[in-house]
């Protein structure tokens, strides 16, 4: 899988509303290129969007960049990675935690299989 790129408040919003429709899980990385431990963590981020499931969808946006964005979804500490499904915010993580990382892939997929039925994941 990929790691794709968001380059505006604007581009994310689509984003996230297309899981309207597609009720496919997303994880955006809201991270910056300055900070220490969001580029130790984007190498494992690349490789868990490779070991997920393919419904899954992976975004990334530097905060720093677009501070529009960081207002938006409140983001004050990075690297905060924000799990959405049908539109809305699901669960988030925040620091440079690959067990919380992979905890938050895992609830994604559980949502994926059950939340379509009604069924919570806990």
């Amino acid at each position: 899988m990929v790691v794709y790129d968001l380059n505006s408040l604007e581009e994310l919003n689509q984003v996230v509303e297309a899981t309207i429709e597609s009720k496919d899980p997303l994880i955006i990385d809201f991270w910056s290129d300055e900070g220490p431990k969001c580029k130790v963590i984007l190498p494992l981020f690349t490789e868990i969007s490779d070991k997920a499931p393919k419904n899954f969808k992976y975004y990334k946006i530097d905060v720093k960049k677009h501070l529009d964005v960081a207002k938006e979804f409140n983001i004050e500490l990075t690297p905060t990675f924000i799990l959405f499904k049908d539109g809305k915010k699901l669960d988030d993580s925040i620091g440079a935690s690959p067990h919380v990382l992979e905890h938050l892939v895992r609830t994604g997929d559980y949502w994926a299989l059950y939340g379509k039925y009604g069924i919570p994941p806990y």
